[in-house]
């Protein structure tokens, strides 16, 4: 809205009271029983979802984290997720998309991986056959029998390639509502978003790109009651330290998310790390690399999922997870003194509506609900 629509806008507020306002396109103005009853029409849907067992949304594939969420679903509009190298985004939303099998479709849109490499990596994932397996180590009636048994838990997903040619955002919306149907809600995963973005023709400067495609993003997710993942590149910055602003390219990522995850390799030998990624002190300058293959046949390694901001529930907290490279899969850490998801999502639903976040926080080696 231009400024000066902003001041006759303030002009009318003042001079005819709310109620004789007009919302300008794409805006709506609400004020006493009208803004209380949208809220009061949200509410009534979560509580009658809660009460018939339905599901308000997709799974994160992460249960800690869903147990995080007001609704215990990713959110409708933006998630992003950062990370270095290796890290395991791209696993992470490949989970995601595994288990939303019988609770919504999930359009996965990729932009770097080819069509093979993606399949194989569900495969992995659904199978518990190692990844390097793909690589011509089968036979062939081994590697059908495989195939096979993994594609009844894979027709909820759609994959569109990215062929070097930009897919607008009007050509998701048209694959969205056809893949959705009678659906109430969808995940559509991107991976990644800078990929899929420079691919853009446009002559914008790249922040603006990003920018402006971000916001036709949250507006179709909006529209099409969908939770849309972003894998975003990590910035040079938060190669060392992780955080709220690890995408990189513009700011706007974080301020436009409902939910921002970081994931991050974690070795017991570095020292401790405050909220928001600060160390205490100086970091261990070892390689990230895990133990010989001999050693660790699944190439498994601990991963932090740190949560930085969440509109619908606690952020500023670490789910400790371990990543399974051969099997493209996540695990949640257990061990004596972790509660069990059931008890997490009971302790988020009892936990108090007002004041900090503190009370519900992870700690680095367990679910940890201080008081």
């Amino acid at each position: 809205m231009a400024t000066g629509e902003i001041a006759g806008l303030r002009e009318t507020c003042f001079a005819v009271g709310i109620k004789e306002l007009s919302a300008p396109a794409g805006s709506e103005i609400l004020s006493g029983q009208a803004w209380a009853d949208v809220a009061a029409k949200s509410f009534t849907r979560k509580r009658q979802a809660r009460e018939d067992g339905r599901r308000l949304g997709p799974t994160s594939g992460i249960a800690q984290l869903d147990a995080s969420m007001d609704g215990e679903c990713l959110p409708v509009g933006v998630t992003v997720i950062t990370g270095g190298p290796g890290s395991g985004k791209t696993a992470l939303a490949l989970q995601a998309a595994v288990q939303n099998k019988n609770i919504c479709p999930v359009l996965y849109v990729s932009a770097e991986m080819g069509t093979d490499v993606v399949f194989h990596r569900l495969v992995a994932n659904l199978t518990d056959t190692y990844i390097y397996k793909f690589s011509g180590k089968l036979s062939e009636q081994e590697y059908h029998e495989i195939v096979a048994q993994a594609l009844p838990d894979m027709s909820h997903i759609l994959h569109i390639k990215d062929r070097n040619e930009f897919i607008t955002v009007d050509a998701l919306r048209a694959t969205a509502i056809a893949q959705k149907g009678d659906h109430e809600f969808m995940l559509i995963v991107i991976d990644s978003f800078h990929s899929w973005a420079i691919a853009d023709v446009t002559k914008e400067e790249e922040r603006e790109l990003f920018e402006r495609l971000l916001r036709e993003l949250g507006a179709l997710a909006e529209e099409l009651n969908a939770s849309i993942m972003l894998i975003a590149e990590q910035n040079r910055a938060s190669a060392q330290v992780a955080g709220l602003s690890s995408a990189a390219g513009t700011r706007k990522f974080e301020y436009c998310a409902e939910l921002v995850i970081n994931l991050e390799r974690h070795h017991p030998d570095e020292e401790e790390e405050t909220d928001r990624g600060k160390p205490r002190g100086k970091k261990s300058q070892k390689p990230t690399y895990t133990r010989a293959v001999t050693g660790n046949p699944e190439n498994r390694r601990a991963v932090r999922l740190g949560v930085w901001k969440n509109r619908h529930g606690a952020s500023d907290f670490y789910i400790e997870t371990e990543f399974i490279g051969q099997k493209m899969r996540f695990e949640e850490a257990v061990g004596a003194n972790s509660v069990s998801v059931e008890e997490a999502i009971k302790q988020f639903q009892d936990r108090p509506v007002f004041g900090d976040t503190s009370h519900c926080r992870l700690s680095r080696v367990n679910v940890d609900w201080r008081n």
